[in-house]
């Protein structure tokens, strides 16, 4: 018995290994709707692996941050750029959210989406 597990194990394994390596898998998207092969997250297995490290960062820095007051911010991440989406409770927030996303190591950009809840008053 234990030697037909063995091939049956290999075969496991190589198939497993293909199909990562060729990103055959799929990786449910940030909206959280809709599906994509593995290979469109990133040059390989290990940049999915980065982003998710990048996303726990930037979530982590911008929960600690008191100045963010009401504003509510999602954070995803592809190939290493931040997409800060939602509300930001004024522009303070939104630029102080954005540096922090950037300071985090392996960030390359920040794609800033977060829409101001208040807006300054019009200058006449």
């Amino acid at each position: 018995m234990a030697q037909r597990t063995k091939p049956i194990a290999r075969y496991s394994m190589l198939v497993a290994g293909l199909v990562a390596g060729l990103g055959l898998m799929t990786v449910r998207t940030a909206s959280g709707n809709a599906y994509l092969p593995a290979a469109h997250l990133g040059d390989s297995l290990g940049q999915g692996f980065i982003d998710e490290a990048i996303t726990a960062k930037v979530k982590a820095r911008l929960a600690t941050r008191q100045s963010l007051g009401t504003s509510t911010i999602m954070v995803s991440v592809l190939n290493g750029v931040v997409t800060l989406s939602g509300t930001a409770a004024d522009s303070i927030a939104k630029t102080t959210a954005a540096r922090d996303a950037l300071s985090v190591e392996a960030v390359k950009r920040v794609d800033n989406r977060l829409i101001l809840l208040k807006t300054p008053p019009a200058k006449r």
